[in-house]
């Protein structure tokens, strides 16, 4: 069924690829040109919604679940002090006689930063450049472009799809909270992200905390005792060489071992630091922001513990607040139909290279536990190495080859593009 594509559409297969590429580039150069930069991610949705109609494909606006910011999963705003909970955008392919698949893509991007065209959505013959190209707007546009395709190419789905356009997963994944705290019930779930097309099925957990310290003021000449900003080397080397040895903790899990001993699956990041204090006087308060990985199995609270009793071993009095993100990790199935499936349809080249893994990062894929599926997987095009740099971009042909696996995944047809 190699040609399939270019038998039901009557045209060479070279003159179908180019057609397809320039449709796709484009549309996600108009998808990238929206600035969708937490909490605007509802301007992208008249185009999504759009292309929706075209599909054919029931949609709506789903407003945030009631109970959603009582709920222990919940992130407080952290980045932008006055974000409040957003709405989502559904979408339904009915098939009701066959398994219900939830596929989970995010909306929102990270922001500029010092990304010099950000929201260009410039395309050249092997790319498409700009904020969110890789992280995840490509994403939208391979399954679309997918189910496109299928209805072109009168392919039925193997699956009920439903589909979730979240908002709010760059700061912890409450528009995916949100949409699973609703009754409702999957059979399997996708959750789509830029994992350079390779199939995982568990992702690591994440904290965010505050370690602040006080000390007592004094003139900086003073030529004895130890102070506050001595203090600042210890914490930052406990916490890094705690961030060491979970790293060798996680590298010893199952879902792990493969990556080989100089993999980095857990990463310690400062991204505030505030001192305060006169010119001329030591330091008198001390804060780090800080984001901690954590392998799968420790939750966020036993991170802490952890945190705390490595600090007060280093002789540091601190104060602890966790203050951002509160992911817990994920442990799925390593074997199931959907992760098998994307095994076996991704490009061979990856496959023999990488077995399913647990993934580093997601900040939605644990909320669809509450669905009760069978599996879920973390799949998509782009790669993690491209989000949120400087230069990010996605390649056209790994777009390319991420449609072929989705038509082949939810019509049980193998289409090779």
């Amino acid at each position: 069924m190699e040609n399939l594509a270019a038998v039901h559409i009557g045209l060479p297969l070279d003159a179908y690829l180019a057609q397809s590429r320039e449709r796709i580039t484009s549309q996600l150069a108009e998808l990238i040109k929206i600035d969708t930069v937490a909490p605007n991610e509802e301007r992208a949705f008249p185009l999504i919604e759009k292309w929706l109609d075209a599909l054919g494909m029931e949609h709506y606006r789903q407003e945030p679940h009631p109970e959603l910011d009582i709920h222990d999963d919940y992130t407080p705003p952290f980045v932008l002090n006055n974000q409040s909970p957003r709405r989502n955008l559904k979408a339904r392919w009915p098939h009701t006689d066959k398994p219900r698949l939830r596929i989970s893509i995010h909306v929102d991007v990270v922001p500029a930063g010092k990304h010099p065209q950000p929201w260009s959505g410039l395309v050249d013959n092997e790319r498409v450049y700009g904020r969110g190209s890789a992280d995840n707007k490509a994403n939208i546009i391979i399954l679309l472009e997918a189910l496109r395709l299928m209805k072109q190419l009168d392919l039925q789905s193997a699956y009920d799809i439903e589909v979730d356009f979240v908002t709010d997963e760059e700061a912890g994944g409450n528009g995916a909270l949100s949409c699973t705290l609703y009754p409702d019930t999957a059979d399997a779930v996708l959750v789509m992200e830029c994992t350079d097309l390779l199939p995982y099925y568990g992702h690591r957990g994440c904290v965010t905390f505050d370690v602040t310290c006080s000390g007592e003021t004094g003139h900086m000449g003073c030529s004895h005792g130890k102070g506050l900003f001595d203090h600042v080397f210890d914490i930052v080397t406990s916490l890094k060489t705690l961030s060491n040895e979970l790293n060798t903790q996680a590298l010893a899990m199952e879902g792990y071992q493969t990556l080989g001993d100089d993999a980095r699956v857990i990463q310690l990041n400062i991204n505030e630091c505030e001192a305060k204090g006169w010119h001329g006087t030591a330091m008198e308060i001390f804060r780090l922001r800080c984001n901690l990985g954590l392998p799968p199995d420790l939750n966020c609270e036993e991170g802490m513990k952890i945190v705390e009793q490595r600090l007060t071993s280093a002789g540091v009095d601190v104060a602890l607040t966790m203050s951002g993100l509160r992911n817990r990790g994920y442990i799925g199935k390593p074997q199931g139909p959907l992760l098998n499936a994307l095994t076996t349809y991704s490009a061979p080249a990856l496959v023999q290279q990488h077995a399913p893994t647990l993934w580093h990062v997601s900040c939605d894929a644990r909320h669809y536990e509450k669905l009760n599926p069978q599996e879920i997987v973390i799949w998509g095009v782009g790669s993690l190495s491209q989000a949120h740099s400087n230069n990010e971009y996605v390649q056209i042909d790994d777009m390319l080859s991420g449609i072929n696996t989705l038509i082949t995944l939810l019509s049980n047809h193998e289409v090779r593009l």
